[in-house]
């Protein structure tokens, strides 16, 4: 747990957006433009977290992605180094047609304090 936490916003609905968030914080991703049926978040090509039909399909870390439907945006808590990568993020229609790829560059900035 840190204190204070740094929580950082951004819109990934356009391809190449430059995300940054701060080392133990959390980054907030507007990841679709409507509500969308189904949707997929992953980075290099492992799927981290999906929803499909108002139900998470999968959520490779339990309290590190939350999904928020009313607002469209997918929180990443607890940012490491680790996250520092290029995502993808994939949108589908009702019948699971692929509508839009966006790639996502996000950087984690700040130093590791020890105590």
């Amino acid at each position: 747990h840190c204190f204070p936490c740094v929580e950082t916003y951004c819109d990934g609905r356009q391809n190449g957006t430059q995300c940054y968030g701060a080392l133990g914080g959390t980054v907030v991703i507007r990841v679709t433009n409507s509500i969308s049926t189904r949707f997929k978040f992953s980075k290099n090509n492992r799927t981290l977290f999906s929803w499909r039909r108002d139900k998470i399909e999968s959520n490779d870390g339990k309290n590190k992605f939350i999904f928020t439907l009313t607002n469209g945006t997918l929180r990443i808590n607890s940012l490491s180094q680790n996250d520092t990568d290029i995502y993808e993020l994939i949108t589908y229609n009702s019948d699971g047609i692929r509508l839009e790829v966006w790639t996502l560059h996000l950087s984690i900035q700040g130093k590791k304090n020890f105590f």
